[in-house]
């Protein structure tokens, strides 16, 4: 497995979505996991069920009508990652208008609504466009 989870999860998704396949299997850890939920609530994967203990197979959500998300961005490294306090999404939420950051905060993995919500900021992981 790679170093970075959220990399190979994302990576994988990507690929498979674009070749459109009905599902797909990777291996899964606690924090790929808490992504996978994420994932689900924003509607890019429409469930996902363990095979084995740590092997999940995910069903991507695709239309060819409408895309759920034209892209998805990884930003998340482990050398110098990009930090957003507070005040700066509060900035960015302005901007980005109806795209998603997926943050690691203290409290775990949030979207950048949620993180606003509980008014804290954190590590970019991805951008959904």
């Amino acid at each position: 497995m790679s170093r970075f989870d959220y990399s190979y999860l994302i990576n994988h998704l990507k690929i498979n979505t674009a070749r459109r396949n009905f599902f797909f299997e990777i291996y899964v850890t606690k924090q790929t996991k808490d992504m996978l939920a994420i994932l689900l609530e924003l509607n890019v994967i429409r469930r996902y069920l363990p095979v084995t203990r740590y092997k999940y197979r995910i069903f991507p959500s695709w239309s060819a009508h409408a895309p759920t998300y034209r892209k998805i961005k990884v930003y998340g490294r482990s050398v110098s990652p990009i930090r957003l306090s507070y005040k700066a999404l509060a900035t960015i939420q302005q901007i980005i208008l109806n795209s998603v950051l997926i943050l690691q905060t203290p409290y775990g993995l949030l979207t950048h609504k949620s993180a606003l919500k509980r008014k804290t900021g954190g590590k970019v992981i991805c951008f959904l466009l």
